[in-house]
């Protein structure tokens, strides 16, 4: 037990002592897109996921918060995951504009499954703090807030799923807000009840959400749109960055509503399930 003790420790010190190279460019936002792509993805839900994902970063919306943010850019890298040895960048980080968002729309569907193993999302939130590549604090950019956007069909079924060892690692590392997307036919209250307890997050309480889309034509991409284009816009307009020191905090557990978010302050943030 000490000596697990003392691992989880140097992890977390580790993850909090790495920092960004001294040239990085300042961008409005770096953000860590997580995919789950275990066994209990279909390939067609998995084909969905990146169509959805892309066409968030078509709309005009995402686009019109990116290019009135100061810096016009963000930051985006995309992890596939699975089981607890089953990570992988597959989209290292790139900067991304009004000017090239379809394009990278398009890598996002160019996406190749690499895993199909069991659902360890602790050890893909700790992958995205700790490897080289996927590190914000090792990547070329600087920005006033971090987020992570995880996609999942479930929930935690390997990798030591308790205690929350990734999500703290993440928090303690600097990650402003954990976001979560739980789509699929199966989807229960479960999985739910888990990614809202144990892996959702945020330095401004009320900021991480869950939320929950059937596996119907149409609604993940719905969802995800919404999702991913409101949290771009309140990271960008600063509704996200506080200056709390980071510690996980009761996460918020219903989506946002729809439309975009006030940036008069907190009270912006609203929450549906």
């Amino acid at each position: 037990m000490a000596l697990k003790a003392l691992l989880t420790g140097a992890v977390v010190a580790s993850a909090v002592m790495a920092a960004a190279p001294s040239n990085a460019a300042s961008t409005g936002l770096e953000l860590q897109l997580l995919f789950d792509v275990s066994g209990s993805v279909s390939d067609s839900e998995f084909s969905e996921l990146k169509a959805a994902y892309a066409a968030a970063f078509r709309s005009d919306t995402l686009k019109t918060a990116i290019a009135a943010s100061p810096t016009g850019s963000i930051a985006v890298v995309g992890i596939l995951w699975a089981d607890r040895f089953e990570q992988r960048v597959s989209l290292p980080w790139t900067e991304v504009t009004a000017d090239n968002a379809d394009i990278f729309a398009r890598s996002i569907e160019d996406m190749i499954r690499p895993f199909s193993g069991s659902t360890a999302v602790q050890r893909a939130i700790s992958f995205a703090v700790t490897d080289t590549a996927a590190d914000y604090r090792q990547n070329d950019f600087q920005s006033a807030n971090q987020v992570m956007h995880i996609a999942s069909d479930g929930d935690c079924s390997s990798g030591k799923c308790s205690p929350v060892i990734g999500r703290d690692v993440a928090m303690a590392a600097g990650i402003d807000v954990i976001e979560a997307i739980i789509f699929g036919d199966d989807t229960d209250q479960s999985a739910f009840n888990y990614f809202l307890s144990s892996v959702v997050a945020s330095t401004l309480p009320g900021a991480g959400t869950v939320t929950t889309t059937s596996g119907s034509s149409g609604s993940i991409g719905t969802q995800i749109s919404l999702n991913l284009d409101e949290l771009v816009a309140n990271s960008l307009s600063g509704l996200i960055r506080t200056s709390v020191a980071p510690v996980p905090l009761p996460a918020a557990a219903w989506l946002f509503a729809g439309g975009l978010i006030g940036l008069g302050g907190v009270a912006g943030w609203r929450r549906r399930r």
